[in-house]
């Protein structure tokens, strides 16, 4: 499994900073870009909204509301997302137990000696 030795001598001289360096600076780039493009969003449309609900209604700006429904959004999406690992976390253990119990049974046969005719 260890790869070539070129490519494994090559990553230890590097000491594998500079290409997540790299990609570090390029995401804060986008996330510094991203942030100043909703700045500039949210202060070309500061007007009131009203959020009608169920149980009532609430006036806010609409930059707070797009952020609310946003963050109730990522919320919603994890929770979802956390389902899922968690199921695929059960799976993958189900798998480990039957591969460890059918590895034992592979050396229990092997262990039991052979019939002579």
């Amino acid at each position: 499994m260890g790869g070539s030795g070129y490519r494994e001598a090559a990553r230890h001289d590097r000491g594998g900073q500079g290409r997540g360096r790299v990609l570090n600076i390029i995401k804060l780039l986008i996330v510094l870009i991203v942030m100043i493009f909703a700045a500039a969003l949210a202060a070309l449309n500061d007007g009131q909204v009203t959020l009608n609900y169920y149980f009532g209604r609430f006036d806010t700006s609409l930059p707070l509301a797009l952020l609310g429904s946003l963050g109730v959004g990522l919320l919603l999406g994890f929770a979802a997302g956390l389902t899922l690992w968690v199921r695929a976390r059960g799976e993958a253990a189900r798998l480990r137990r039957r591969a460890r119990l059918a590895q034992e049974e592979v050396n229990n046969l092997r262990a039991i000696p052979l019939k002579q005719q």
